[in-house]
């Protein structure tokens, strides 16, 4: 069975199969090309980007609107054009990859207090009352009761800036210990919903172990590595939207997204040089000497 044929059972499940161009091509250069200032022709973009099957109208649109948000810079040599990223940017890109090579390890130093806010909105500002509480999510709050919200973070001074930018007078945020009650135990647990949570995680881990097992066997195309890893990678960051990163201590024993994290770091890992090789024959058909220059990062880095 050849490389391709292998991997018709690995494609991803439809809502992660997509990547948005932009995010997609920041995400590639931070991957192989972070660190660097030397600047890359923009067929090397639309190149990569055509990998994904991102046509080059849209491939070309991204970098237009990457350049438009600063997070390239430009350059023309003639009728050539070049792009890169900002010192700015690629070291804010730098912090980025080690924060993402972290998440999922479990948070072992907590103080075993907790933030809790508590506040009273009339019913004529149910506006501001659902403000209140999308600025909480983002914080990644959990609901303990109505109009009751816990973070184990000390998220003190974001949510007084919160409440004091949206009016809200009848609140008040206190940082205390929290005891269980008998009958009460998964009030946590339902708080931050760690059941459909780790339901997710179950699912992303069945779905990519086999994927990881037909890895492991090798056969995979450069082109195939570079594919799989970015789309692997970005299916597990998607976690980090929702996932509160709770404490050890409060998660459940059996937790789903230490299977999850481990299978998806198997295949980062494993497919890093694959991935890299495809990445530097992108690079070499406009340019062999800056092709040398591609690096990839494994969880190590970390």
């Amino acid at each position: 069975m050849g490389a391709s044929d292998d991997l018709t059972d690995l494609r991803l499940p439809r809502e992660a199969a997509g990547r948005e161009p932009q995010s997609l091509l920041m995400t590639l250069l931070g991957d192989y090309w972070g660190g660097r200032h030397e600047l890359l022709p923009s067929s090397v973009l639309v190149d990569l980007l055509g990998e994904f099957g991102i046509s080059e109208v849209s491939a070309r649109q991204a970098v237009r609107r990457l350049r438009g948000r600063n997070l390239l810079v430009q350059e023309k040599a003639g009728r050539q054009t070049f792009y890169g990223t900002p010192p700015e940017v690629a070291r804010l890109a730098v912090e980025r990859r080690l924060r993402v090579l972290r998440f999922g390890l479990d948070v072992t130093d907590w103080d075993e207090r907790w933030t809790v806010v508590a506040f009273s909105v009339p019913e004529s500002d149910r506006d501001v009352r659902r403000q209140v509480r999308h600025r909480l999510g983002e914080l990644m709050f959990g609901m303990l009761q109505d109009a009751l919200w816990v973070s184990p973070y000390d998220h003190v001074k974001a949510v007084i800036s919160i409440l004091d930018e949206l009016g809200v007078r009848d609140a008040h945020v206190m940082r205390s210990e929290m005891f269980a009650r008998p009958g009460h135990e998964d009030s946590i647990a339902q708080a931050f919903d760690l059941e459909s949570l780790d339901l997710r995680y179950r699912e992303h881990a069945a779905h990519y172990e086999p994927v990881a097992e037909r890895v492991g066997r090798g056969g995979l195309t450069p082109s195939e590595a570079l594919t799989l890893r970015t789309e692997a990678m970005s299916a597990w960051l998607r976690f980090r939207r929702v996932d509160p990163d709770l404490p050890a201590q409060i998660l459940p024993g059996e937790w789903g997204r230490h299977r999850a994290r481990n299978v998806t770091y198997a295949i980062y890992d494993e497919l890093g040089a694959a991935a890299e090789a495809r990445f530097r024959e992108i690079i070499a058909r406009a340019d062999p000497k800056l092709a040398r220059l591609t690096r990839h990062h494994t969880s190590r880095d970390g």
